[in-house]
């Protein structure tokens, strides 16, 4: 039996906080390419915007987004097939500075380990990779009332480190106006050569609830893709403009 095997729930949970806030732990900033790829989808109308983004965040919590560029296309349905129309590409692509934002930092926690209390978990299963083992947990909120979503979380004990996630709203809707239904995000992390865990890529798949007047798309999904990370760079006000 190792060590992982005798390990209690409370345990794991406990470990995967602290592994967690040292992510990145020795960093003092962040500089990433993000590609946001968003799909919207109509009866006989899908539009798909490819985005990139310029990212900088610190360990104060500062973040900031520049758009870098981006590419529309557009399809109708016709005779059950979906045919490229020809759209007359924007001109107008912002290059000014985005929103700033003010966050947790680069030790934040994810919203089940930093909320423990609102949810309930259960291990579901360990397996045995190479030389470590890998524990499958889930989660779901403990009040039926609260807009929580339920999940499951992969936890690799190298480091007890999270490496995959996904989460779904079974007993609620944080936005009621505009969501059907969140029918699935999840979110994935890879180790970089250099130590750090990163982010690689987040998918979210959406039912909104459209409308008569057509503006308002059925369904949307998005994925986003991080990459080219960049440590220590310090904040680039030629670049992100003045802070």
């Amino acid at each position: 039996m190792t060590i992982a095997d005798a390990m209690t729930l409370r345990e794991i949970i406990a470990r995967a906080a602290e592994g967690e806030k040292t992510k990145l732990s020795g960093h003092h900033d962040v500089t990433v390419t993000a590609l946001v790829r968003t799909r919207l989808q109509w009866k006989k109308k899908r539009q798909i915007i490819d985005t990139a983004y310029l990212v900088y965040e610190d360990d104060d919590g500062f973040r900031r987004a520049i758009p870098l560029g981006e590419k529309r296309r557009l399809y109708k349905l016709r005779d059950g097939r979906w045919e490229p129309v020809q759209e007359k590409q924007r001109t107008d692509v912002r290059v000014t500075v985005g929103e700033s934002e003010r966050g947790e930092g680069l030790s934040r926690l994810p919203f089940f380990l930093q909320d423990q209390e609102d949810y309930e978990f259960s291990l579901q299963e360990r397996h045995l990779e190479g030389d470590h083992v890998i524990f499958r947990i889930a989660f779901h909120p403990r009040s039926e009332f609260k807009p929580l979503p339920s999940g499951i979380v992969y936890v690799d004990t190298h480091d007890f480190r999270i490496i995959h996630e996904e989460f779904t709203f079974d007993t609620g809707n944080p936005l009621p106006l505009l969501l059907k239904n969140i029918r699935h995000v999840s979110r994935e992390w890879r180790r970089l050569p250099t130590g750090e865990w990163v982010v690689s890529r987040i998918l979210a798949d959406l039912t909104l609830r459209g409308g008569w007047t057509g503006l308002i798309p059925d369904e949307a999904s998005v994925i986003l893709q991080m990459e080219d990370y960049r440590f220590d760079q310090g904040y680039d006000p030629a670049r992100f403009g003045p802070r």
